[in-house]
């Protein structure tokens, strides 16, 4: 029952996912390059991405899941960001001559390109230390699908823009749509030029509250939560919760230390009737239940108890030795967090009525559910540190620059702290979903860390106050482009019909935005107080903001 209901909520998401992704990038490339072509051909790469990779994905035996069901929408956002770089660099580049126009800007994002597209890959690829088949698969083809779309947003962009005829416009002057975000950008590039130590502290003191904020996420996996309360399971579910005995169970294996039978049920029953009283316990069922009240008192004095186990039907909950037992303990239908003080309740019990005369052990799918649900801080903690370790080698081979490795980690560290602190104050728990967004989202953020670098190193010979306001004001516009493009994609899922995949969009796009603005006013401010060695010295009288 509940695997048909997921798997209808699944192909229902999908029917939805699609067209308004599609429909949403569409509108905000639209408004960003305000050229239809500009809107056709990041579409066109992300449609032919989205392709190949589910295809791939079918043809290699998979189905979507929960959690796999946000590879359609992550895909076809996260393919634009190459096409995007490169169109806009086309649509203001200097040269007239289309062809040289067109190579111009490939060669000027290329590169910057590949290895946003590999930090972003690394991020998802993290996430094959998971635990979570499932999240896995993600990762896997999330990763794919980064590189099918960087290979077609610098070879198909470069054939497509070939067809158009080159806009004669002026580099240095902004479109007119653009005039207000460029003002917002020089106010930025000032505050930064100008108070780079101020920046610096507030981002030191976010930090803190981010760290404070983690500190209260608890990690929760409750299935029927994931769904909303008023899906038919979740309804039906509460109602065999309240009136029978529980839907979710817990199996209890119980063996005797030194393997000698059974003889007595005293302790058995006594156990039970222990269980019964722990909180979200309906109900517990044994080899005690199945034997007669009238036969139970005679049990262990004339009657031995092999003499009963061979008149009732006991295979199921005692073995023909004696020594081994079963009780299946029924419980509410609860989430991970409360199922973890309830798997407590059960082993402080089992100790303070059956002592040493028996071996407990645990079993059942929920009882998993709950332990590698609480094995999900672990896990992707290791994911988010083996991501963030490559990540800051990949920018160290780019840059060829230590500084600029170590400049790198704070602006990109900052904002996972503030989505933690969100998440920390808003109640939002850890789960299969929103445990993932540290991993993914460190990849995506140090793209705009990446071509602001790369940017602001071609400006270098101006000086440090020049170069970060020339690379804020023409990259920034890019980055503001591309942050909007790639967050309203993935807002798109929070209309998903799974809690986890909601909050995992809705955590993401935020994370993307607080990103963009760690990477337009702490990273500058840094390179404002810590500027490489091949940089000219400045002239020191600078305008003030």
């Amino acid at each position: 029952m509940a695997l048909t209901a997921l798997s209808s909520l699944v192909r229902r998401d999908q029917r939805v996912f699609a067209p308004l992704s599609l429909l949403v990038l569409g509108v905000v490339l639209l408004f960003v390059t305000r050229r239809f072509s500009g809107m056709l051909f990041p579409l066109l790469v992300s449609a032919i991405t989205i392709c190949w990779t589910l295809g791939i994905y079918s043809l290699c035996g998979h189905s979507l899941n929960m959690i796999t069901s946000l590879l359609p929408p992550v895909i076809m956002t996260l393919s634009v960001a190459t096409t995007i770089h490169i169109y806009l660099d086309w649509l203001h580049e200097a040269e007239m001559e289309n062809r040289k126009r067109i190579l111009a800007a490939v060669r000027n994002l290329y590169r910057p390109c590949l290895f946003a597209s590999l930090t972003t890959a690394i991020g998802f690829l993290s996430l094959l230390l998971s635990e979570t088949p499932a999240v896995r698969l993600f990762g896997m083809f999330a990763a794919l699908g980064v590189a099918i779309s960087y290979l077609l947003g610098v070879f198909g962009i470069a054939v497509g823009m070939s067809f158009l005829k080159p806009p004669f416009t002026n580099p240095d002057e902004s479109p007119d749509h653009a005039a207000d975000a460029h003002r917002v950008l020089d106010f930025i590039a000032g505050l930064t030029v100008n108070h780079p130590v101020k920046i610096i502290l507030v981002a030191l003191l976010v930090g803190v509250v981010g760290v404070v904020g983690m500190k209260r996420i608890e990690t929760d996996t409750d299935l029927l939560n994931f769904l909303g309360g008023e899906h038919a399971l979740v309804r039906d579910t509460r109602f065999i919760d309240e009136h029978l005995a529980g839907i979710s169970r817990i199996e209890l294996f119980l063996k005797t230390p030194e393997g000698a039978p059974l003889e007595t049920l005293d302790t058995l029953i006594e156990f039970e009737e222990a269980l019964g009283k722990i909180e979200h316990v309906r109900q517990s069922f044994g080899f005690a239940g199945l034997v007669p009240d009238e036969v139970r008192g005679m049990i262990g004095n004339p009657v031995p108890l092999a003499g009963v186990a061979d008149r009732i039907e006991s295979k199921a909950y005692l073995n023909d030795d004696l020594n081994k037992t079963r009780i299946t303990v029924f419980t509410d239908s609860i989430g991970t967090l409360e199922g973890s003080s309830l798997i407590e309740s059960i082993r402080e019990t089992a100790a303070e009525t059956l002592g040493e005369s028996f071996e407990l052990g645990l079993v059942g799918g929920f009882y998993r559910v709950i332990v590698e649900s609480n094995q999900l801080v672990a896990s992707q903690l290791k994911s988010f540190l083996v991501a963030i370790l490559l990540i800051l080698v990949a920018i160290g081979i780019v840059f060829r620059s230590l500084i600029y490795t170590l400049l790198a980690i704070i602006p990109n560290v900052v904002p996972l702290l503030l989505t933690a602190a969100v998440m920390g104050f808003a109640g939002i728990a850890m789960s299969t979903g929103t445990a993932m967004i540290a991993s993914v989202v460190i990849g995506i953020a140090v793209d705009d860390t990446i071509h602001y670098l790369s940017a602001y190193r071609k400006s270098g010979h101006a000086g440090r106050a020049a170069a970060i306001r020339k690379t804020t004001r023409s990259t920034g516009f890019v980055l503001l482009s591309t942050t909007m493009a790639l967050s309203a994609g993935f807002w798109v899922a929070i209309f998903g019909s799974f809690q986890p995949t909601i909050f995992f969009a809705l955590l993401a796009g935020l994370t993307m935005w607080f990103a963009l603005l760690c990477d337009l006013l702490v990273l500058p401010a840094f390179l404002r107080l810590a500027a490489p060695c091949h940089l000219k010295k400045e002239v020191q009288n600078e305008i003030p903001v």
